[in-house]
């Protein structure tokens, strides 16, 4: 399967990222050890957030690239869903979730929180991992203040979401998603609990 990566980040790869701060080097460091594990075995993604510049799409297209190698080898798939184009409905996300070992997915937004919700629901289900870069806090994308159909199910996913988080840990097995700040060392930004 081609996997299409925009102009800008053609030439981007895990070894021309420089890192400017620990987050980054953090992050990086991450993302290496998950170009050594066999895609079939990674079961946990990450959401990655941060200010724009700090490195956060160069990575997650640096991990497609090194995956893809992979996955044309063993004739598996991975789903890159770019920047704006996030539209799966919960049926499609069933079907993408049978088909792909990997999702990801650029600049989610607050906007994105439903069809993520049943994205990660589905794919969590079938120990598919999705890798999510994005501007926005995980807190400001999935939260309990946001008025659904199903309040109940939503309460449900949220907690989950927040209990399968780990601190970065990549041998925690329990965990769904790893969550990282990427903080830009030119601004001042307050690391969000």
């Amino acid at each position: 399967m081609a996997i299409e990566i925009p102009a800008r980040f053609e030439n981007s790869t895990l070894d021309n990222y420089i890192p400017r701060d620990e987050t980054q080097a953090d992050f990086l460091k991450h993302v290496k050890a998950l170009t050594e594990i066999d895609l079939a075995d990674i079961k946990t993604g990450f959401y990655v957030y941060g200010e724009s510049g700090t490195g956060k799409t160069h990575l997650m297209f640096s991990l497609i690239r090194e995956l893809n190698k992979q996955a044309r080898e063993k004739y598996m798939n991975i789903a890159v869903i770019p920047e704006g184009q996030f539209n799966v409905i919960p049926d499609q996300a069933r079907n993408m979730a049978q088909k792909y070992y990997a999702f990801f997915i650029d600049e989610v937004t607050p906007k994105d929180a439903e069809r993520l919700e049943a994205l990660l629901s589905i794919t969590w289900n079938r120990c598919v991992p999705v890798f999510l870069a994005s501007n926005y806090p995980p807190e400001e994308v999935i939260n309990l203040d946001r008025v659904t159909d199903n309040p109940h199910r939503r309460q449900r996913f949220v907690r989950r979401f927040y209990e399968s988080v780990t601190d970065g840990n990549i041998d925690n097995k329990n965990a769904k998603v790893h969550i990282y700040e990427l903080k830009n060392p030119n601004l001042r930004l307050t690391h969000l609990a």
